[in-house]
């Protein structure tokens, strides 16, 4: 994919993201709004309701007096029913199927007294008006109240409307002095912080009641914890899911396409490679069908030397290939026998050495590690080995002649450590975290006579760890490279 289209999908992808989230954003606002609309208004009405209540029940007993007065054959009974008239709640009706009895038949007294002529009933309604307004108008607030009463009243209207959030309230008389406050609350402070605070007028008909109300307060509630919460936790979550997944695809379509370009590359160089052994060899073997060279040895052997070097370089290629192809995992088969790992780098070693003193340089080996019998597969690992010297030789100093260790030990029980070290060139820090990575190539600055396939030491890590071992490196600019692998040991 081009990298134009890349950079495409991601902007699309990143609008499109931001569209779903300012859109999910929107309609959980929105249903926040509703939701605290439904709740204000949900609370309000049972506030009023609880205040309607104290306005009827106060009404009832100055009718139920009125209606006593004028009807002493009623007296006695109104008396005892007023004794006993009380709230009944909201469960105590869903329990027992009926509402306050002592109320219901007060009424019922009122009511036949009231409708035995129009004249009478006029006469109770302004006897109880005028009886309500002159006892009010000095009556203190606290006789008037039950307070626990308005509390249960209060409760009940709140479940009847479907709130089950934590409430406070404040009464305040005439003057607008606090005089009662629910038992939990330690001071009026409490009514600075909370965002729900709802102010209803007591006894509003009474028009000495002046400053009196109620004051109910949610000190947990919250504007941004109602129904809009359910759904904005998952939309965000879901979002943040897309995201990840956006993130890793496009991770996972920029590495493709480096890997793929890096494919292209390295089959291009391994082309270009291939011709020139095999123009190298195929002009030897015409020379050699040449009757004048048949007659001279020296050039016979000359030409078999040219044609026996090509084979080589060309067997080189050919390994690096199956390199790559016993790069994935899944095709990959070692063969592990029981193998000296001191007597397998020897092996690589001597036969490498005559490559380092071709450049000027030495090959030192310190092989002195006492148990050094571990699972190996004889050709992987003398690959490792192979390639880890090969990268010395690509990548040393110009200034200074290249010295190579290979030292053996067995510093933690049950694990021989093969260390490779080189006084090249070194490898810096960006490029050090990147050395196992398939088709990788350390930069070498203004030197382009280094060549590779960036094949080498992922292959070697590869192959490390299919050994059930480890390899680490560390490196310092113009100081040199060290690496060390760490196998299991029987």
């Amino acid at each position: 994919m081009k990298f134009r289209k890349i950079i495409l999908l991601i902007a699309l992808m990143f609008l499109t993201v931001t569209g779903l989230f300012l859109t999910q954003y929107s309609i959980i606002n929105y249903l926040n709004k509703l939701s605290t609309e439904k709740f204000e208004e949900s609370a309000e009405k049972a506030i009023r309701r609880t205040v309607r209540f104290l306005e009827e029940k106060e009404t009832l007993f100055y009718a139920s007096e009125i209606v006593a007065q004028q009807n002493p054959d009623v007296k006695d009974e109104l008396d005892s029913l007023r004794d006993r008239t009380h709230f009944v709640s909201q469960q105590d009706r869903v329990d027992y199927g009926h509402g306050d009895s002592s109320a219901d038949r007060e009424i019922e007294i009122i009511r036949e007294k009231a409708l035995e002529s129009q004249e009478k009933l006029q006469d109770i309604v302004t006897q109880t008006i005028y009886s309500w307004k002159n006892d009010a108008k000095n009556a203190d607030l606290t006789k008037r109240l039950d307070f626990d009463e308005m509390n249960l009243v209060l409760q009940t209207h709140m479940e009847i409307c479907g709130i089950d959030e934590p409430y406070e309230f404040f009464i305040y008389d005439q003057v607008g002095r606090l005089i009662y406050y629910t038992p939990l609350v330690q001071s009026e402070r409490r009514l600075r912080k909370p965002s729900f605070v709802f102010e209803v007028p007591l006894f509003p008909a009474d028009l000495n009641a002046g400053n009196a109300c109620i004051k109910v307060v949610f000190p947990t509630m919250k504007p941004s914890m109602r129904d809009g919460m359910k759904y904005f936790v998952p939309s965000l979550i879901l979002v943040l899911f897309v995201m990840i997944i956006f993130v890793y695809t496009t991770v996972t379509i920029s590495r493709q396409r480096t890997i793929g370009q890096m494919k292209v590359d390295f089959i291009n160089n391994m082309t270009h490679e291939f011709k020139t052994p095999l123009a190298s060899i195929s002009l030897a073997a015409q020379m050699l069908q040449d009757t004048n060279v048949s007659n001279s040895p020296a050039r016979i052997m000359s030409l078999s030397k040219i044609i026996n070097d090509e084979s080589r370089r060309l067997q080189l290629l050919i390994e690096k290939i199956l390199q790559v192809s016993v790069y994935d995992k899944q095709s990959m088969k070692i063969n592990l026998t029981d193998l000296s790992v001191n007597q397998q780098i020897e092996d690589v070693c001597r036969s490498f050495e005559i490559n380092i003193s071709h450049v000027g340089g030495q090959l030192k080996c310190e092989l002195q590690a006492q148990h050094d019998i571990a699972l190996l597969d004889k050709l992987h690992f003398s690959n490792i080995i192979y390639n880890l010297l090969d990268n010395a030789i690509k990548y040393r100093s110009a200034d200074r002649p290249l010295i190579v260790y290979v030292r053996t030990s067995c510093n933690q029980e049950g694990f021989i450590q093969i260390t490779i070290e080189d006084n090249g060139i070194g490898i810096s820090k960006s490029d050090l975290k990147h050395i196992f990575d398939q088709f990788f190539r350390v930069h070498t600055g203004d030197l382009h006579d280094v060549k590779g396939y960036g094949i080498g030491l992922a292959y070697v890590k590869l192959m490390v760890e299919a050994h059930h071992g480890t390899i680490n490196v560390v490196s310092t600019p113009d100081v040199g490279t060290t690496f060390t692998i760490e196998l299991p040991t029987l």
